[in-house]
């Protein structure tokens, strides 16, 4: 059963070091490190978690699929499977108290297709995920022969018109982390003139502008929680 965490394994907003390393993380990374923060991703996850692994467990292959990760509700790699998965442009949602997921870049896809991204060749390929190999900074987008053309390709559009701005894409290690810094101590009930010394290192004693920075980055940071472009 998947347990209902309490802190939701979010860092010590106090301490920078405590995020790890993000100048190494993906775009892919970034975007769940927000979207796992949003309430109603934890609240749905919570809700379709366990169905899901009953229907897991109902699979004839299951003794063999359980000693593999991401097979429990509490595992890295185990998506929760629902009906509103389209409306958060998710393939399925990982368990949110988790922060190193793996294939990310397999949970944030549109409904109607299915992307490929390139990696080089040194990257490893893990079973049906990567069936394909393609240069690095290239994408191949999968249509169904199945179904209407008309709204893969509407999807592929949309896909294509963000690789094909990498402004879109470029990211903003310092900007984010304080964005995350400020999401997490607002959930621990840091007050806002807290906030604006330990994150934004303004003056405590500035009653009027200092908590109304700190304010305006977390408006700030809610804003990019919700509008990820797809």
């Amino acid at each position: 059963m998947a347990s209902i965490p309490t802190d939701w394994g979010l860092p010590d907003w106090r301490d920078p070091i405590a995020y790890g390393n993000v100048s190494v993380w993906s775009y892919y990374r970034w975007r769940w490190e927000f979207t796992r923060r949003r309430d109603d991703i934890r609240r749905t996850f919570l809700e379709h978690a366990d169905e899901t692994h009953k229907s897991l467990m109902a699979a004839p292959n299951y003794s063999d699929m359980e000693a593999k990760d991401g097979k429990t509700p509490n595992d890295p790699g185990f998506w929760a499977m629902t009906p509103l998965q389209p409306k958060f442009g998710m393939t399925g949602i990982p368990n949110p108290s988790i922060s190193d997921q793996p294939m990310l870049e397999r949970v944030f896809v549109n409904e109607h297709e299915e992307v490929y991204e390139g990696r080089g060749k040194d990257y490893l390929n893990f079973e049906e995920w990567t069936s394909i190999f393609l240069p690095e900074s290239t994408v191949a987008i999968v249509f169904d022969t199945t179904r209407s053309f008309a709204p893969q390709i509407k999807a592929a559009q949309a896909t294509l018109k963000r690789y094909g701005d990498p402004r879109q894409r470029r990211k903003h290690p310092r900007v984010w982390l304080a964005y995350l810094r400020v999401l997490d101590a607002r959930e621990a009930s840091a007050s806002w003139s807290v906030i604006a010394k330990v994150v934004l290192n303004k003056n405590i004693r500035d009653q009027e502008s200092a908590p109304q920075a700190a304010k305006e980055t977390w408006d700030q940071a809610r804003a990019l929680m919700f509008s990820w472009a797809d």
